[in-house]
C-alpha cells in the first residue's frame, strides 16, 4: 500500500498541519489536530448515485369463489 503526506491549512482555526492520505484516496476526511473540525482538503466527495427502487408488490390473488369461511 502506497500513502503520502500532504500539507492542510484548516479552513476553521487556519493553523498548518500535514496528513496521511493513501493513494487511490482522491477525496480523505482529515480532522484538524488543533480544532477537531473535519473536511475534505481535496473537495467534498460526490454523492453515491441512487439505487434503483424496487418494483411495486404484486397484489395478492383473489379468492376462489366459494371458498370463503363458511
Amino acid at each position: 500500500m502506497s500513502s503520502g503526506r500532504e500539507w492542510f491549512s484548516c479552513p476553521s482555526c487556519g493553523k498548518r498541519f500535514t496528513y496521511w492520505v493513501a493513494e487511490g484516496n482522491p477525496h480523505p476526511k482529515v480532522k484538524c489536530s488543533f480544532c477537531g473540525k473535519e473536511s475534505f482538503p481535496g473537495g467534498e466527495p460526490e454523492p453515491a448515485s441512487e439505487a434503483p427502487k424496487p418494483a411495486p408488490a404484486k397484489p395478492a390473488p383473489p379468492a376462489a369463489p366459494g371458498a370463503q369461511g363458511s
